[in-house]
């Protein structure tokens, strides 16, 4: 192998690094076609160390690759302001009605699932085993305690189920909007 190739696998070696530290999906793809353009200057006669010094450093080669694919990958999906807006609008209405929404429902579920629960759980008590002097059922008897307890328990389990729906809608909405946008939640 004569130094030329050697030099140039050296900086398609350092390119190709460079990628995957950016992270970039197709790194091997992207260095043929670097690997093709010194390709291309070598058949215009220019030489391997001309070539190189045109391309630049490694790191600035894959940095520049990786800023235009982000650019190319914003404008083939379509982004334009009106976009972005519409997008931003959607994130802070769902979030404006989140912040209102789930802590209400969440505070209101757990509440009402403690307090069905620990009365029935003394109701019961008080009713099978022995009278309990620090629980004050307001003059019900145990068994009108444990009657009004379930009623309460089931009325924290609709408030969690009417949690999960609003949750599940708001996902399932997102998914569609970003979708629409073509836009990954993940990125």
């Amino acid at each position: 192998m004569t130094a030329g190739v050697a030099d140039g696998e050296a900086y398609l070696s350092k390119f190709g690094a460079a990628l995957r530290r950016l992270r970039m999906a197709d790194a091997s793809g992207i260095v043929a076609d670097v690997r093709g353009h010194i390709a291309e200057a070598a058949a215009d006669g220019r030489s391997l160390e001309q070539a190189l010094t045109a391309l630049g450093s490694p790191e600035a080669l894959a940095r520049a690759y990786a800023v235009e694919l982000a650019h190319a990958r914003l404008t083939n999906n379509g982004w334009s302001f009106l976009t972005f807006a519409r997008l931003a609008s959607l994130l802070a209405g769902a979030s404006l009605m989140s912040l209102l929404v789930v802590p209400s429902l969440t505070i209101l579920a757990f509440t009402f699932l403690v307090t069905g629960g620990l009365s029935f759980v003394f109701a019961l008590i008080e009713l099978l085993i022995v009278d309990l002097p620090f629980i004050q059922n307001d003059h019900l008897s145990p068994l009108q305690a444990l009657g009004a307890s379930v009623p309460i328990f089931a009325a924290g389990c609709v408030f969690l189920w009417v949690l999960w729906l609003y949750l599940r809608y708001l996902a399932v909405s997102m998914r569609r909007e970003f979708s629409v946008l073509r836009v990954s939640p993940a990125n």
